[in-house]
């Protein structure tokens, strides 16, 4: 069973303790289980599940839209496996990191 992403949960600004979800948009009704969790091998032909991301060595899964500039139920929208991309690693916890940091700095300030 994979976790679906629920907007009805309320979280403060920090990083939810969940694994990434799939989204529920992209799965048909003949894929739910009771409501909360999806058949597995009906949701991975049709989308990104978290094993494509468990063998990428040297890479870490980016962010399309950055957790860290949302708050709430924004930043657990930001954890569904459609908002990442293969990111190399050193870049990710770089650079990468730096910009998003500064990104939120900035939002904070308006």
């Amino acid at each position: 069973a994979l976790p679906i992403y629920d907007p009805n949960t309320s979280e403060a600004c920090s990083r939810p303790n969940k694994p990434w979800c799939i989204e529920p948009q992209l799965a048909n009704s003949s894929m739910v289980e009771d409501n909360s969790t999806l058949i597995y091998d009906s949701i991975k032909e049709n989308q990104a599940v978290n094993e494509d991301y468990s063998n990428c060595e040297g890479y870490a899964r980016g962010y399309l839209n950055p957790c860290q500039h949302h708050c709430g139920d924004h930043m657990r929208a930001t954890f569904t496996l459609t908002n990442i991309v293969p990111q190399i690693e050193t870049l990710n916890g770089g650079q990468w990191n730096r910009y998003e940091s500064l990104i939120k700095e900035e939002i904070g300030r308006a």
